[in-house]
């Protein structure tokens, strides 16, 4: 395993002689249509990723750009380079991109004026986001020693670096799936948690848990190739898509609307606790689809539609339970006793096997052990009844 540490180009290194204070990225995003900059998101996201200057491959300016500007953003980033003796930089990552999307859902569509010039799109966007790099890049200093700082500043360094790096989707995607079928298995045998998984399933409009899984890794099927095949940004007509498992109704569950507003409170007010402020981008992270007026979807971030699966559907198990406490509930009955029980059982399986990988049978009958993790119930592998 390699680490490496880079630093993000912040939009004082780029432009020393601005002031950093002044600059308003909304009245910049009111420049334009709410359309185009989402589009922009779009691209940023599916074609880019952690983007870098210089890059042969990916170039982030195009020839509509007025010359004068691209020749003063090319000057700056061959002075930085020079004098930083880097090969390039990253000027955007999947942080960067959701933030921006964030900034351009909290202004209400009516405030959007779409009078921005075509030769100047580009280089106000890319002013934003080197703006927005050095908004999430800002830490505090602080001069005494103090415990619970310094743990939340152990965290928050495992979180942005969580939230930095380019994610691996397979990885993610394959561990989502496995924690989603353990869940589904717990849902679909333990007689206490049958309501609840009916609940959600009305809430979905499905009949079987299946049909959302099937659903999520279809829509990184399609987004994934559409990425292998094309440079264009997947617009998903569900009408045209030929894929039998591919719900609608979860289409349009997981979405949110392309003229949406949603609340952004950074400050400790009345608001600030809200559970629809998207602070901790809570709405995007329940919502990786966004539909456009033509009925269309768009998938803005691969990393939050492969973790909606599992960890996403918890909290929409939270959302149906009408008990007092549900994480507790829900660590003590599935985290502690059906998970980690479960975990246990194969872990000394595969050292008395000696074994390094264990893959569930499909069984039509469950053995002794078996029976006995899910409380007598009979478990038919993860795969399948």
């Amino acid at each position: 395993m390699t680490l490496k540490i880079e630093t993000i180009l912040e939009y004082s290194t780029i432009f020393p002689e601005k002031d950093y204070a002044s600059y308003q990225v909304d009245i910049v995003l009111i420049k334009y249509s709410r359309k185009k900059l989402i589009r922009a998101v779009n691209v940023l996201g599916m074609n880019y990723g952690n983007a870098y200057m210089p890059d042969s491959h990916m170039t982030f300016f195009s020839s509509v750009i007025r010359p004068q500007l691209f020749e003063d953003i090319d000057d700056r980033i061959c002075k930085y380079l020079q004098n930083t003796h880097m090969k390039r930089v990253c000027f955007c990552t999947q942080r960067t991109i959701l933030e921006l999307l964030r900034r351009i859902f909290k202004i209400p569509p009516t405030d959007f004026k779409n009078d921005g010039k075509p030769d100047v799109f580009e280089y106000d966007l890319f002013c934003i986001l080197v703006y927005l790099n050095e908004a999430l890049m800002k830490f505090k200093s602080y001069d005494e020693y103090d415990p619970d700082k310094f743990q939340a500043l152990i965290y928050l360094s495992n979180y942005v670096h969580n939230d930095l790096t380019n994610n691996d989707y397979k990885r993610v995607l394959l561990t989502q799936i496995l924690y989603f079928n353990y869940l589904r298995l717990f849902l679909n045998n333990c007689q206490e948690v049958i309501s609840l998984r009916n609940k959600v399933l009305n809430n979905l409009r499905i009949s079987d848990l299946d049909e959302f899984m099937y659903t999520i890794t279809c829509l990184v099927a399609l987004y994934v190739n559409e990425k292998s095949t094309s440079n264009r940004c997947p617009k998903l007509n569900l009408d045209k898509i030929k894929a039998a498992r591919l719900n609608k109704d979860i289409c349009e569950f997981l979405s949110i609307g392309m003229n949406d507003t949603y609340l952004y409170v950074i400050s400790n007010d009345k608001d600030y606790n809200r559970r629809d402020n998207n602070l901790d981008y809570r709405v995007f992270r329940s919502h990786p689809l966004i539909k456009m007026d033509d009925g269309c979807y768009i998938i803005y971030n691969l990393p939050l539609l492969c973790e909606r699966l599992y960890n996403g559907f918890v909290f929409d198990l939270s959302n149906a339970y009408t008990g007092k406490d549900f994480f507790s509930f829900y660590n003590k009955q599935f985290v502690e006793h059906y998970l980690f029980h479960t975990k246990i059982y194969y872990a000394v399986y595969c050292v008395e096997q000696r074994v390094l990988h264990y893959f569930y049978l499909f069984l039509s009958h469950g053995t002794r052990e078996e029976r006995a993790l899910t409380g007598g119930q009979v478990r038919t592998g993860i795969l399948g009844n």
